[in-house]
């Protein structure tokens, strides 16, 4: 593992075993590119379910919200750097190209590339700071030559297709939600299958994952308004400010209000 934590820039390589479970839907503030070395995996990204092989490179934006849910075993790579450090590599063009590769969430990978891939992805392991740029761009300039290509359906194959759908669903509809029978009946489907369906999928139960959308949006207000945190917690969709504040608490380790005291104080 690499990571310079001056440069905003890292890159970690790691195995995860069949029972490895990410606990939690999160974000970052950095860009992060996926490559599978081998293995098979899945990800939650911005309410769908990617399946993930070796044929793919995965593209997940700042701030959006993804979590791991495969069951099976696979090693991986993480490239992730942030935009203080494409200012300070990139003109603000070739930035401009570069984020707009993070519009696709996955890019399918031909056969005939991978090995460049994998060298380039090898070559920023063992680089030091004079050199990045230039792999760097590199790298980008060939994963933009990828992004129309088409990519396979995105869905698992071991999850119902409909859970897409519901997660689709849920992303429009959570602050108007008012319980899971509403969902179920949405799709013709009995709230116990629903959710079973739901959690074999995700590893997320429905409420947990309706409560991260929630929590997102809570932390979006309280960073960039001064409204108060009764107000946040209704338009978030949360009918008691009392179960937001225990809901944020457990998610944040902090109350609303620290969370927003130590944003306006950093």
């Amino acid at each position: 593992m690499r990571f310079d934590t001056n440069e905003k820039f890292g890159i970690e390589t790691a195995k995860r075993a069949e029972s490895f479970r990410m606990p939690y839907l999160h974000s970052h503030n950095s860009y992060e590119i996926y490559f599978l070395e081998n293995g098979h995996s899945s990800i939650l990204i911005d309410g769908e379910i990617i399946d993930v092989t070796t044929n793919n490179i995965v593209l997940i934006s700042p701030n959006v919200l993804h979590r791991y849910c495969g069951k099976y075993s696979h090693e991986r790579t993480v490239i992730y750097f942030d935009d203080e450090f494409l200012d300070i590599y990139f003109t603000p063009y070739a930035k401009k190209a570069v984020t707009e590769i993070f519009q696709n969430k996955a890019l399918e990978t031909p056969k005939s590339e991978r090995g460049k891939i994998s060298y380039l992805i090898e070559k920023l392991k063992k680089s030091g700071k004079d050199d990045l740029d230039g792999i760097f761009y590199i790298l980008f300039e060939l994963l933009a030559s990828l992004k129309n290509c088409k990519r396979a359906d995105p869905s698992p194959r071991y999850v119902n297709k409909s859970i897409n759908k519901i997660l689709d669903y849920i992303n429009q509809n959570y602050q108007n939600i008012k319980n899971l029978d509403e969902i179920a009946a949405n799709f013709y489907l009995t709230k116990e299958y629903m959710c079973n369906c739901f959690k074999k999928a995700t590893g997320m139960t429905v409420i947990d994952y309706i409560n991260s959308l929630k929590l997102q949006k809570a932390a979006q207000l309280l960073q960039n308004t001064k409204k108060p945190v009764t107000q946040v917690s209704l338009e978030c969709g949360f009918n008691s400010s009392s179960y937001f504040c225990r809901v944020f608490k457990k998610a944040m380790s902090m109350t609303p209000k620290e969370y927003r005291k130590g944003i306006h104080t950093a």
